[in-house]
C-alpha cells in the first residue's frame, strides 16, 4: 500500500506540481479511499517527503550501481557518472525534479534529508579514498563539495526543456569544474 501511495504521489507532482498536489488527489489515483493514505502519512507533508526519501534512496542505489561498475577509477569519471545517474533517474519523472531540489535544502523533515546527505556522502568519500590520482587531504569536504554539486546540477539538468547537446556541454562543464577545484585543493 505505501509502494502504491507513493508511486501514486509521484505520477500526480508530476501532473499538477507541488502547488495543487492533495491527498484527494493521491487517492484517486492510486485508487483507494483518502483514509487510507492517512493510516500511513499523518499529512501531505509527510507523503511528500516520504516520497523524497524514496526516490533519494532508490537514487542512491543506481549512483553506488553506475560508480561500482566504473572501469575507470578517475574523479572525473565518478562525477560524471554521478551526474549521469541523477538525471537518468529523474528522466522519468522529471516533475520531481524540483520537490527533490526543495527537499534537499528546506525538507520539513530535516533528519531524513539530513541522514540522506550523510549516506551520500559517505559513498562520495569511499569512493574518493580509492581513486587513482591525487590524494585528497580533506575527503570530507570534497565529499560533501562533489555530492551537492554533482546532485544540484543532476536534478537541474533532468530538466527535459534542455536539449540533449546543451546536457552533454553542461555535463561535461560541471565535471571539468568539480576536477578542477579537486585538482587544486590543498
Amino acid at each position: 500500500m505505501v509502494r502504491t501511495l507513493l508511486d501514486a504521489t509521484a505520477q500526480v507532482l508530476t501532473e499538477v506540481g507541488i502547488e495543487k498536489l492533495s491527498t484527494n488527489k493521491v487517492a484517486r489515483r492510486a485508487n483507494v479511499a483518502v483514509g487510507s493514505i492517512y493510516q500511513y502519512f499523518s499529512n501531505k507533508d509527510a507523503l511528500v517527503d516520504a516520497l523524497v526519501e524514496d526516490r533519494m534512496l532508490r537514487l542512491g542505489d543506481l549512483v553506488r550501481t553506475r560508480m561500482g561498475a566504473l572501469e575507470s577509477q578517475t574523479f572525473p569519471a565518478a562525477a560524471e557518472a554521478m551526474l549521469r545517474a541523477g538525471i537518468d533517474f529523474l528522466a522519468d519523472e522529471p516533475g520531481l525534479a524540483p520537490v527533490l531540489l526543495s527537499h534537499a535544502f528546506f525538507a520539513s523533515d530535516k533528519a531524513v534529508t539530513s541522514r540522506l546527505r550523510i549516506e551520500a556522502q559517505t559513498l562520495a568519500r569511499a569512493f574518493l579514498e580509492r581513486l587513482d590520482g591525487p590524494v585528497l587531504p580533506k575527503l570530507d569536504i570534497a565529499a560533501f563539495v562533489s555530492t551537492n554539486v554533482a546532485g544540484l546540477f543532476g536534478i537541474l539538468l533532468a530538466d527535459p526543456g534542455i536539449d540533449d547537446e546543451r546536457r552533454e556541454e553542461i555535463i561535461m562543464e560541471v565535471v571539468r569544474m568539480l576536477w578542477s577545484w579537486m585538482s587544486t585543493t590543498p
